[in-house]
């Protein structure tokens, strides 16, 4: 049993999904046994054919709703659904795991829901992804209509039994099942495209390769340091713990992503990271923002980023020799890039 809630129920609209009624074979065929029977009621032939006609075309709307419930209305028949088997290829197929995994969800079955609930640029959220049908279910459904659905998959890491076939082949935790999974079934969706792309007839336009890429992040503590300590507290190696304000163990990504949700900035659109002057410099969304959090920016790099006319550049307060030397870079934006926001970390 499904259940559909919306806090308003104008709002809970589904896309309904027809067979046309040319599709449906005749619900009764002209027998011999039918005939006699017909006849016997002292129907002609020509009545007999009338009749015959009236049950498989004229008695019958001219399209059907397909297969479940919540795709009909009070004007539908019920009674005349096309049922179609919600099965799907289980996971321990997919990653190749003797092991049979508890409460995956049928991929057709979802599939089925995005297309019934959603159009074609929607976000599909599912806060216990589990295995990740519903991922697999969108780029399957996106694969299939051109759509450009994205999903937002949520899940605690739950460990995995130590004893188990998926714990035996690498997987530690669900969300490492989920995303494995997520990967196969991406790569099997695009080999399909390429292969059906290779078998088309003279004429023929290619289908799209869909996006089958997606991005991994883990919640975490702030990037910062605790520095809030009463005076008693401070002493020589505490104040050199404090040279920078930045936790040792965090990398550039996990100072970009960190900027990204203080800047209010989507964590989904393209990024890219590349050497300059031997240092690595991120760039989001081909300039929203630029980012450099090594402990060495020299003018000539600052100058580089300036030219560029990012929209937001942020420096790590460490990468800096000095005041006078941050001050300085203050002033190069404010010469060569005056519309970029400057922010250090």
């Amino acid at each position: 049993v499904m259940f559909f809630y919306s806090k308003n129920h104008n709002n809970l609209d589904f896309i309904k999904k027809y067979i046309e009624n040319t599709n449906f074979k005749p619900l009764v065929k002209r027998e011999p046994n039918i005939n006699e029977k017909l006849t016997d009621l002292g129907l002609s032939t020509e009545q007999q054919l009338d009749l015959l006609h009236f049950i498989n075309h004229e008695n019958r709307p001219e399209r059907y709703p397909i297969e479940d419930t919540w795709n009909c209305n009070e004007y539908d028949d019920l009674n005349s659904i096309a049922i179609v088997s919600f099965s799907g290829e289980k996971i321990s197929k997919i990653l190749e795991i003797n092991q049979e995994v508890k409460g995956q969800k049928f991929v057709h079955m979802l599939k089925r829901l995005s297309e019934s609930t959603t159009v074609e640029d929607e976000v599909i959220l599912d806060f216990f992804y589990g295995t990740g049908s519903t991922a697999h279910a969108v780029m399957h459904l996106n694969s299939e209509d051109g759509g450009e659905r994205k999903f937002i998959m949520v899940q605690l890491a739950e460990k995995i039994e130590e004893d188990s076939e998926a714990f035996k082949a690498g997987y530690e935790n669900i969300c490492e099942i989920g995303k494995e999974r997520i990967r196969r079934a991406g790569e099997k969706i695009k080999a399909e495209h390429k292969q059906d792309n290779q078998q088309l007839k003279l004429g023929e336009e290619p289908k799209a390769i869909p996006d089958i890429g997606f991005r991994v992040l883990k919640l975490a503590e702030s990037n910062m340091k605790d520095v809030y300590y009463s005076a008693g507290e401070y002493d020589q190696t505490l104040l050199d713990q404090m040279t920078s304000n930045i936790k040792e163990d965090r990398t550039g990504l996990d100072l970009l992503y960190g900027c990204l949700l203080e800047w209010g900035l989507p964590l989904s659109l393209p990024h890219t990271q590349e050497e300059i002057a031997g240092v690595t410099v991120h760039t989001y969304n081909e300039g929203d923002l630029i980012a450099c959090f090594s402990e060495n920016v020299s003018e000539s790099l600052v100058k580089e980023i300036a030219n560029r006319q990012p929209l937001r550049v942020v420096f790590r307060d460490g990468g800096f020799a000095d005041s006078p030397a941050r001050i300085n870079v203050e002033e190069i934006f404010r010469l060569l890039a005056p519309n970029t926001s400057v922010k250090v970390i």
